[in-house]
């Protein structure tokens, strides 16, 4: 498992790092999925989560988990 980070999230389920934890220092004003204006982005904080085998390439996969 990953660390917890603060990300923006578009209304498609894109994220996009936050650095400060503000949509602010992003760099990117629409997403790249949607084209929504990153006004419109809410601020999650979350993590990526591995599941499978380190050994198994075919067993790899991730999904997000994120912090109320």
């Amino acid at each position: 498992m990953s660390e917890w980070d603060t990300y923006a999230q578009c209304k498609c389920r894109m994220l996009y790092r936050a650095p400060f934890g503000d949509r602010f220092h992003i760099h990117r004003e629409v997403c790249s999925r949607c084209g929504l204006d990153k006004m419109y982005w809410e601020i999650v904080v979350a993590r990526e989560v591995q599941t499978g085998n380190w050994w198994n390439p075919w067993s790899w996969a991730s999904h997000w988990e994120y912090k109320d």
